[in-house]
């Protein structure tokens, strides 16, 4: 009887161990990536960028896409207690779109965000008010490593044109950047991410160019 329970014990043990080996496996993955936000103008074209970049950094394919069009830097939600397109704008929220990373390709990621701005300009600027503001969210917000990583990752393209944007701690509802060196920086934590409607994933751009390809906008019906 008792190298019976001394067994039982053992396998308990074992059990014990190997749900705390696959909790610190979850745990790890979590504690290597990092979800972010980036917003530059309207988000259709900001998306298809950011697909592209998860496809050539990282690998990634239709399975394993993340990011998504969405709406974030508004202080108010609506009475479902989120923000929708109808009502985004008045609610102080911008057009931005979130996805999770490795930490370690945070940089990458930004690089491809500083790409999107023709000088201090969203491409669309066409596109005129606070809801196209060009915003960075993350863990932490303004002080943290993220945004860090973030803003040295503008080197390159402030070493060409002479000049870098700033990187101002968001408040909520804040004002256009619109001819402006300037990016608002959202704690994602007090300023979260609300993914937009189903219609506004893997959709067309406007602009020239923005005729994206079936097979990019053929990824929405794996989400319906």
């Amino acid at each position: 009887h008792h190298s019976h329970t001394v067994y039982i014990a053992m396998a308990s043990l074992l059990l014990a161990t190997l749900a705390l080996a696959a909790l610190g496996a979850v745990e790890s993955a979590s504690n290597e990536s990092v979800t972010v936000y980036f917003g530059c103008g309207c988000f259709w074209h900001v998306q298809y960028e950011l697909i592209k970049a998860e496809e050539r950094i990282l690998g990634r394919g239709r399975e394993s896409y993340t990011s998504l069009t969405g709406y974030a830097g508004g202080t108010s939600l609506n009475s479902q207690g989120t923000a929708c397109y109808n009502d985004y704008g008045r609610l102080g929220h911008t057009e931005v779109v979130g996805l999770t990373i490795p930490k370690e390709s945070l940089s990458d990621f930004a690089e491809v965000f500083w790409d999107l701005f023709v000088g201090k300009d969203r491409v669309d600027t066409m596109d005129v008010g606070a809801e196209y503001r060009a915003a960075v969210g993350v863990p932490g917000g303004h002080g943290s490593e993220f945004m860090a990583t973030i803003d040295a990752a503008q080197a390159k393209r402030a070493a060409r044109d002479g000049w870098r944007f700033s990187l101002e701690e968001g408040k909520g509802n804040d004002a256009d950047t619109l001819g402006k060196a300037l990016v608002w920086a959202y704690d994602s934590d007090a300023f979260p991410f609300y993914q937009a409607e189903l219609y506004h994933q893997f959709h067309d751009d406007f602009l020239p160019g923005g005729n994206y390809p079936q097979s990019y906008n053929s990824i929405y019906d794996d989400f319906v």
